[in-house]
């Protein structure tokens, strides 16, 4: 990277190279923030493709683990079949699956409901229902390792995230915005950013009751 701008320092077009020169060390500095926050890709939660979601899914053998407000996405057409293949895959493994849920009548969805106007109480207590039934489809020996739990009731999750193999895929929540422009991270598992999400996550479940 220095000897690039080392060229475009000493062109005979210096104004012409200026533009060059400082978006080259944009692009430094963002490589250094990202050696340094184990962040591996920043875009938009939305501008994601059903490609990259069931890749995730697909490459994921030890862990699976999703906390989020009602995870209905997941049980879409585009996405069921990669997501229900993870579950049985990891739990045969004898991995960790886990799902931390908003309980669909609690004080948190009523809360969500008061200042956003949105009421899901009916979809989340459906995808808990569709996991828990897939579960039971499982052979019994293997049944243990899937959980799903309901976060406490007050307890209002101000993020998405999941855990895989790959690392840390994370979104916060916006609260009274219905917006598509929402921000998403991935990180690997050494990020200390990763790190602090999966042990909050930990203790979370540690502390919700157990569908």
């Amino acid at each position: 990277m220095a000897s690039l701008i080392w060229v475009a320092l000493n062109s005979r077009e210096f104004g012409a190279q200026r533009e060059i020169v400082d978006r080259l060390l944009e692009l430094e500095a963002l490589a250094d923030a990202r050696a340094r926050t184990g962040a591996l890709r920043v875009d938009g939660k939305y501008s994601n493709k059903p490609d990259y979601w069931n890749r995730l899914m697909q490459a994921t053998n030890g862990r699976l683990i999703i906390m989020g407000r009602a995870l209905q996405s997941w049980l879409k057409p585009e996405y069921e079949e990669h997501f229900k293949a993870a579950i049985e895959r990891v739990a045969r493994n004898g991995g960790d699956v886990c799902f931390l849920l908003l309980a669909p009548n609690g004080a948190a969805q009523k809360h969500i409901k008061a200042i956003g106007g949105r009421d899901h109480a009916s979809k989340k207590h459906r995808t808990a229902q569709t996991l828990s039934n897939f579960r039971d489809s499982l052979p019994v020996r293997i049944r243990s390792n899937v959980e799903l739990r309901y976060l406490p009731d007050d307890l209002e999750p101000y993020y998405m995230a999941i855990i895989t193999d790959a690392g840390l895929d994370f979104t916060p929540y916006l609260h009274t915005e219905d917006s598509k422009d929402v921000v998403h991270l991935s990180f690997d598992h050494g990020s200390p950013f990763a790190r602090s999400v999966v042990t909050d996550i930990a203790s979370l479940r540690e502390n919700s009751k157990k569908l």
